[in-house]
């Protein structure tokens, strides 16, 4: 080999050298456990987000890099120049915001001081979810859906058609989450014998008249929308992510003006949480306040059997001249909201928590105070379905106002909340009564409240406790009294046998039959 055979292929080293060199890094990028820096304030100078020094200045830049671990610097980022653009997150990523620029630990940041805006200067949806992805440390503001046209076949297609005005929730035949939803099916505020419109509020809005796609159809009319006009700040359509330490204010859209919970692929869902995984969305240390719907849920709606988890959340201000000024549920939606507070929400009804269509909420250590309602339900309403039945557990509600009702629960229909105080602790939301790290253990002491379905047992308040082995049986066939120790010694009466359960919260074991108020 000669001097200069040697020298090209020694040439040819070191350009494979530095080819590796600069390649290396992009493969970094897409790690998971590599950090992309975002800093709105850097100006100029080299962008690849591999340092505070060389952040991109671009959230949206940064996304579109691959990037799956993001800092976000304080700041504020918009999604674009067009309604459609959106902060779209994608399975698996983590995004922090709440940053200086200068931390090399996620400790060191402060979201509360360092304010990081995603604004979305009337974007359709600032944010949209997706499943497994992490949302933390972000103020979300300014989304209008509002005006986003129905992408889908629109309202009354595959098998149900809109009811049209304000009669319930548009599904025509009996539902499998407990009866009907058929036109006029609901209290004389929808089927049109209450009151009239008062203070603003009516069936449509005088800040939203017209504008955007009908939001309160039919399940199939919902699942061809793609969440169309829902979901001002965040848009969470067959997608379950987890949000943490995010506040979604001067939010507007048809229905969640502020969050649009919607998983499930079918309807009836398959699996409670939809989506095929289980997953179910999660929101930790988050306020939604100040945000707007035109027809349903003003903070957050949830459709179609979605179950999304709150905890530590404070709904506040928030409103919408139809129902659920708060968080509006419905179609067998049944979150847990655990130490959450609804405080001065406002509404036609439902002020605070509504719940349609055979929604069974489990409510842990809330407080309603300071909502108003025109027509029915200050604090919470449960409405259409029938079979909403929320069970409340140790909670407080006072000083809500309501103008042509008693400021109490409202229940329509054959609707069952259970109420229910265990312990001396005091009642109500209290600010850092649990923490992040309690979630699994506080979901795994709620759920024998729910059946497999999701939906809530209707149980006495010391069963709910689960203090006793005992087991009570009751027959429908059973003749003559019983004392409920066996099958051959049955109570006949339901009745009887849930009273009996109820003095140390024993089981109760029913067979087959038709079970009577009267008696059986």
């Amino acid at each position: 080999m000669n001097l200069r055979q040697l020298w090209r292929n020694g040439f040819l080293v070191w350009v494979t050298l530095l080819v590796g060199l600069a390649v290396t890094p992009v493969a970094a990028a897409a790690d998971s456990t590599a950090v992309t820096f975002v800093n709105a304030a850097h100006v100029g100078g080299r962008q690849n987000g591999r340092s505070w020094a060389t952040a991109f200045a671009s959230l949206q830049q940064a996304l579109k890099s691959g990037a799956m671990t993001l800092w976000v610097a304080r700041g504020v980022y918009t999604p674009g120049n067009s309604h459609k653009d959106t902060f779209q997150l994608r399975p698996g990523m983590k995004i922090y915001g709440g940053f200086v620029g200068t931390e090399t630990e996620l400790s060191q940041r402060n979201w509360t001081v360092n304010k990081t805006i995603l604004q979305g200067d009337g974007a359709y949806h600032v944010v949209t979810g997706a499943t497994g992805a992490l949302l933390d440390g972000f103020i979300v503001t300014g989304g209008n859906a509002l005006r986003q046209r129905r992408s889908g076949r629109g309202s009354g297609s595959r098998r149900g058609r809109s009811s049209g005005g304000r009669g319930g929730a548009g599904f025509e035949r009996p539902g499998p989450f407990g009866g009907g939803f058929g036109r006029g099916f609901g209290p004389p505020d929808q089927s049109g014998g209450g009151p009239p419109n008062r203070q603003g509020f009516g069936g449509q809005s005088s800040r939203g008249s017209g504008q955007g796609p009908p939001v309160h159809t039919t399940p199939w009319a919902i699942m061809d929308g793609h969440g169309a006009g829902c979901g001002g700040g965040m848009l969470n359509f067959r997608a379950a992510p987890v949000v943490r330490n995010c506040i979604f204010e001067n939010n507007r859209a048809g229905k969640g003006g502020g969050v649009y919970n919607m998983t499930s692929r079918s309807f009836p869902p398959r699996r409670r949480g939809g989506g095929g995984s289980g997953k179910v969305p999660e929101f930790i240390n988050c306020t939604f306040r100040d945000n707007f719907a035109a027809g349903r849920g003003g903070g957050v709606s949830n459709d179609l059997g979605t179950a999304p988890v709150f905890l530590n959340c404070v709904f506040d201000h928030n409103q919408t001249p139809q129902k659920g000024g708060g968080m509006y549920n419905d179609f067998g939606c049944s979150p847990t909201l655990i130490n959450c507070l609804f405080i001065s929400n406002s509404a036609q009804s439902a002020a605070g928590l509504g719940n349609d269509g055979g929604s069974c909420p489990v409510v842990y250590y809330c407080s309603f105070t300071g909502n108003h309602a025109v027509d029915y339900g200050a604090p919470i309403y449960d409405g259409t379905g029938p079979a909403n039945d929320p069970v409340l557990i140790n909670c407080r509600i006072a000083d809500n106002t309501c103008q042509w009702c008693d400021t109490g629960i409202y229940n329509w229909h054959d609707d069952e909340p259970q109420i229910m105080k265990t312990g001396s602790i005091t009642g109500g939301y209290r600010a850092g009564r649990f923490s992040a790290g309690e979630l699994t253990s506080l979901l795994a002491r709620l759920a024998r409240y729910r059946t497999r379905r999701g939906r809530v047992r209707i149980v006495p308040a010391a069963a709910a406790a689960g203090s006793s082995s005992r087991i009570v049986y009751v027959s429908a066939s059973h003749v003559g009294g019983g004392s409920g120790r066996s099958w051959g010694d049955a109570y006949a009466s339901l009745t009887a046998a849930l009273q009996d359960a109820g003095r140390d919260g024993a089981r109760v074991y029913m067979a087959a039959g038709v079970y009577k108020l009267s008696g059986k």
